[in-house]
């Protein structure tokens, strides 16, 4: 999934890029990234997951834990207690979701062309 990042203009990354530098947006949307690819939008609070993710990136677990934070002070992130979810990539996939049911996709119309012409040449 490809987040948009006009989204650094907000209130709310203002203050991960005051609070953390340019050092923390990275991480942020590093975050973000990470999250989206994982199948339920949500990567798992298992333990040592920050030193895992630490481990990946070459980044300091105080520094990711410390944007986590801020993150979840600032309503970017939400946690059930199981995963870490991100406000942006939730909101990226409600405007997906409603922009595909607004839109056939071009299958679809393909479909659709089809069921038509079926119907057409059976009532011949």
């Amino acid at each position: 999934m490809n987040i948009p990042h006009a989204s650094k203009r907000t209130e709310q990354l203002q203050i991960i890029i005051h609070k953390h530098g340019v050092k923390g947006y990275g991480i942020f949307w590093l975050l973000n990234e990470m999250i989206a690819e994982k199948p339920q939008y949500g990567y798992p609070m298992q333990p040592y997951w920050i030193n895992d993710i630490a481990l990946k990136t070459n980044i300091e677990p105080n520094e990711i834990k410390a944007v986590i934070e801020t993150g979840l002070d600032y309503k970017l992130f939400t946690t059930d207690g199981k995963n870490l979810c991100s406000m942006l990539v939730n909101s990226e996939i409600e405007r997906l979701e409603k922009e595909s049911k607004k839109k056939p996709t071009t299958k679809t119309k393909k479909t659709e062309t089809n069921t038509k012409n079926r119907k057409q040449i059976t009532k011949k």
